[in-house]
């Protein structure tokens, strides 16, 4: 249960602690790493008011947080929780062999892997990670939403069904409530941010089926490639 010393960025990852999770927490602790990030996650079961401390302290510490929602775990659905509400930064994975993601965080972007194959993963992870807490929020528009994700089914192919203004705007005020809003890297100006992590979080409000796991990893591997200010 001992946390590491301040200076560095720590990011607390919360996951199952359950048999056929080994390979996903091995590969979440390399993602990490290489993120740049000092992993603040519980590798023993404790009794519940011990687990109830190691949380507290850890939300105390944690500058962002990586939160797998495989099969919708319910102790881990309460980590995320208090995570939000201390509006951490927070990162949601899921198990690909998931079909859908639990509405709770229906337009909130989120990274699937695949146990058998997690090379791809990592790679986004740490990008993703070394993102995490960095940089200025900056307010995204409807119309640069809906730009984008006729883009994505232009070049890909794919067809999406887009939300309307006002639930975008609801996405967004939640998403402001959580502190998930994407954020301009350091050095950005006003004319906005790009790369891969504003595209991702502009298509997860904007894409009405934005649960869907098989949409997700399309829509997370396109936004890679796409420049959000020719979109």
């Amino acid at each position: 249960m001992t946390l590491p010393a301040g200076g560095a960025r720590h990011c607390a990852v919360f996951m199952p602690m359950l048999a056929g999770f080994e390979e996903a927490r091995a590969g979440v602790r390399r993602g990490v790493r290489a993120g740049g990030a000092v992993m603040l996650r519980l590798e023993e079961l404790l009794p519940d008011v011990e687990w109830q401390l190691w949380l507290i302290s850890t939300l105390r510490q944690a500058t962002a947080a990586v939160v797998d929602i495989t099969d919708h775990n319910a102790f881990v659905m309460y980590e995320l929780g208090l995570a939000h509400a201390h509006r951490l930064p927070t990162l949601l994975i899921v198990d690909s062999r998931n079909e859908r993601v639990t509405p709770t965080v229906l337009g909130t972007p989120f990274l699937p892997y695949d146990v058998d194959d997690l090379g791809w993963f990592e790679k986004q992870l740490a990008s993703a990670v070394s993102r995490l807490s960095t940089g200025s929020v900056f307010s995204p528009s409807y119309e640069q939403a809906l730009s984008l994700a006729t883009k994505f089914s232009a070049t890909t192919g794919q067809a999406v069904d887009t939300v309307s203004r006002r639930e975008f705007a609801t996405r967004l005020d939640v998403a402001t409530g959580r502190g998930d809003l994407p954020r301009r890297p350091v050095g950005v100006g006003d004319a906005g941010p790009t790369g891969a992590g504003a595209a991702l979080h502009l298509l997860a409000r904007v894409v009405k089926n934005a649960d869907d796991v098989r949409l997700m990893r399309s829509l997370w591997d396109w936004s890679t490639r796409v420049d959000i200010q020719r979109a």
